[in-house]
C-alpha cells in the first residue's frame, strides 16, 4: 500500500472521529472509579488506521502485518508499539 493510501485513509478515519467523538463522550459511564494508569502511544486515528489498511491490503493474520508496518512503515505512525 502506497504512502497517499494511507494518508487518504487517515485523513478520512480523523474527520470521521472529529464528529463522532462528541457523540461517544457523551454516552460513556461518568462514574468510573478506576481510571487508565497508561495513556496510548497511537492516536485513535492511527489505530483505526492500522486496522483498515490491515483489512484492505488482505494480510493472513494480524502478527505478519503489523511486523510488516513495523519494518517498512514505522516512519509514518509515531511511536508503533513492538
Amino acid at each position: 500500500m502506497n504512502v497517499e493510501k494511507l494518508v487518504e485513509i487517515y485523513y478520512a478515519v480523523n474527520e470521521f472521529l472529529i464528529k463522532f467523538m462528541p457523540y461517544m463522550e457523551k454516552q460513556l459511564l461518568t462514574n468510573s472509579k478506576r481510571k487508565p494508569t497508561r495513556t496510548c502511544s497511537l492516536t485513535l486515528s492511527e489505530i483505526m488506521t492500522v486496522l483498515i489498511a490491515f483489512h484492505v491490503i488482505g494480510f493472513r493474520n494480524f502478527k505478519s502485518y503489523y511486523i510488516h508496518l513495523q519494518q517498512f512503515h514505522s516512519s509514518k505512525f509515531g511511536k508503533l508499539v513492538s
